[in-house]
């Protein structure tokens, strides 16, 4: 029986640093989420200062991530009308199939965990900076929009209650798509 050629891998568009820009984003992230897991399953057996040093060495961790893919260019998503946006959603998961294709959502969700902790603790910038951030690489991200909605109810901000309630339909709606 006669087999089937081979197929050629395609050449990746990323240079030698790049890929290890892109492996030492990956392991502090890895290295961010196993940390929380850990942080989560050990929280009833730490006393309130370890909890704080380690809540600090996994946003290091993070920030890790958002200096090393700030090195690569990562273009931001323009944002579209509401009325487009399922079909972005589709859009996006679809064309998940290489590493820069995920580098866009990478960046979001590390950008949201440091709007997450940026809610209880202070840091360089406000929250709305770092929900910023999170949209501008990724619109459709649901916990993105669900924690801005969130965070802008519990602030009291001055947005009106169309602005949050419309956050939250889109959250459930992204949520839905994926």
């Amino acid at each position: 029986a006669r087999q089937p050629p081979a197929k050629r891998l395609k050449k990746s568009p990323l240079n030698a640093e790049q890929h290890d820009l892109i492996a030492a984003a990956w392991k502090h992230y890895k290295s961010y989420v196993g940390a929380a897991d850990e942080i989560e399953e050990e929280q009833e057996d730490e006393d309130e200062e370890l909890e704080e040093e380690e809540e600090d060495r996994d946003i290091d961790e993070i920030l890790e991530v958002i200096s090393l893919l700030s090195q690569l260019d990562i273009p931001k998503k323009e944002k579209k009308h509401p009325a487009s946006s399922s079909s972005d959603v589709l859009d996006t998961v679809s064309f998940l199939t290489n590493i820069q294709s995920i580098l866009p959502i990478m960046l979001s969700m590390s950008y949201l965990h440091i709007a997450n902790h940026s809610m209880s603790e202070e840091l360089e910038q406000p929250p709305e900076y770092y929900f910023e951030q999170s949209l501008a690489y990724w619109p459709e991200n649901p916990a993105a929009n669900s924690l801005l909605a969130d965070y802008l109810k519990q602030m009291n901000l001055g947005e009106d209650m169309t602005t949050i309630c419309d956050l939250y339909v889109k959250a459930a709606c992204f949520a839905d798509l994926l």
